[in-house]
């Protein structure tokens, strides 16, 4: 029976509304929102009415412009600005429109707060910022409650540091609430664990020599492994040749270090091979170690974030076996 009542104050307040006007400066600019604005409400036509009442609203902050905005503004469940507009508008005095329409002004606002509720939101830390379904409201201690529309609500609670936390409320309308979100803050430790460092053009540089000193080191890698083969090949033909030693003439004997030219014929030929495929080898092997050890320190200082992990490759000879051992570390 109350909402009829107020539905019949309300047309009545809108009545009298003359013809659409052309708009004109200041407050005759004014005058002629309203009205076109009060034409488009009898004419059911909140959502077009509602723009045209904010203009005025803006242009002219006044008791009937607060007034009318908060009347559309009820119409269209816009609770929580309806309950503001209309509370604006009843707490002049001496004003010849709000008197003339006071007791429909306060049934509309007391059916405004029928569909506000109060939340007040406590927690922390200090200074982390507060978001009502998404929007950012302000940062704790809030100073005021807040006045939401009646229905659910999402109030989440973010420190600097990304560490967050949330809660889903429901409104019912006319109460009152208290939401607390307390935030925990990170250890030392795990908070410098979250944070990415951007790629820097210093970082880039150094993974990218970090990149040339790792295939390099492979590449010598290489030439070790070549070396060792040829090393253990003439090694192999060394121990099984068999030649007359030079400047004289008994029975075939195989190469050996006893003798100048290590032994028979060809013998200081096959050594000198030897020695240097077992030279190249080492020298191969040396110069991987130290490029790949150049370039763990590159990729681990660094500024990409996206780099968690290094790896180390390593071949030596295998003295016994007669080949090559190879390992990869990360």
């Amino acid at each position: 029976m109350r909402s009829k009542g107020l539905f019949v104050a309300v047309l009545a307040l809108l009545g009298g509304a003359r013809p659409s006007v052309t708009l004109a400066d200041g407050p005759s600019q004014v005058e002629a929102l309203i009205r076109q604005g009060i034409e488009l409400r009898q004419a059911g036509q909140d959502v077009r009415a509602f723009p045209l009442f904010q203009k005025a609203y803006a242009s002219e902050r006044v008791p009937r412009t607060a007034g009318q905005l908060g009347l559309c503004e009820l119409a269209l469940g816009y609770w929580v600005e309806a309950e503001e507009h209309l509370g604006e508008a009843l707490a002049s005095s001496g004003n010849a429109w709000v008197d003339r329409n006071r007791d429909t002004l306060e049934q509309s606002l007391a059916r405004a707060k029928d569909n506000v509720g109060s939340v007040s939101v406590v927690g922390g830390p200090a200074g982390a910022k507060v978001y009502l379904d998404t929007r950012e409201v302000g940062a704790l201690p809030l100073d005021h409650p807040l006045r939401l529309n009646k229905g659910p609500h999402d109030i989440e609670v973010r420190a600097p540091a990304g560490v967050t936390r949330s809660n889903t409320i429901v409104v019912q309308g006319g109460d009152q609430q208290t939401v607390t979100l307390m935030l925990e803050a990170k250890p030392a430790a795990d908070v410098a664990k979250t944070q990415v460092r951007p790629l820097t053009e210093d970082g880039s540089l150094r993974r990218t020599l970090a990149w040339i000193a790792g295939g390099a080191a492979v590449a010598a890698a290489v030439v070790g492994v070549v070396g060792t083969a040829i090393w253990i090949d003439n090694l192999n033909k060394f121990d099984d040749h068999v030649g007359a030693p030079v400047g004289s003439s008994p029975p075939p004997r195989d190469c050996g270090a006893g003798d100048p030219n290590y032994g028979g014929t060809g013998c200081r030929a096959i050594h000198e091979s030897l020695t240097t495929a077992r030279l190249t080898a080492i020298a191969g092997y040396g110069t991987a170690a130290a490029l790949a050890a150049g370039s763990i320190v590159l990729f681990a200082s660094s500024s990409s974030s996206e780099l968690k992990t290094s790896a180390a490759f390593a071949c030596a000879p295998d003295v016994f076996g007669k080949g090559l051992s190879c390992r990869m570390s990360f």
